[in-house]
């Protein structure tokens, strides 16, 4: 696993709406540019930020992210997925 290729397209969905939007409506269309495994892509298909924070992607990256994709109104499921306890 990478966590630079994580790290850049949690960049890219943060800075570019079209990128975003993109991810939103051709996810496998664009996955292509980032060579992910297939468990980095599952943690992107199921936003799984704490597995992404988990392997070294930056928090204000998946933050970043999350806002692009969910929306500010989401950011209390972002803090729950942050702060999930493993049991």
């Amino acid at each position: 696993m990478s966590v630079n290729m994580v790290e850049k397209l949690l960049h890219d969905v943060s800075v570019s709406r079209a990128t975003a939007e993109r991810f939103k409506t051709d996810f496998d269309g664009l996955l292509v540019k980032y060579r992910l495994t297939e468990d980095e892509a599952e943690m992107f298909r199921s936003g799984d930020v704490r597995a992404m924070r988990d392997m070294g992607a930056n928090s204000m990256l998946t933050m970043g992210f999350w806002m692009m994709v969910r929306g500010p109104r989401e950011m209390g499921e972002y803090m729950k997925r942050m702060r999930r306890v493993e049991g």
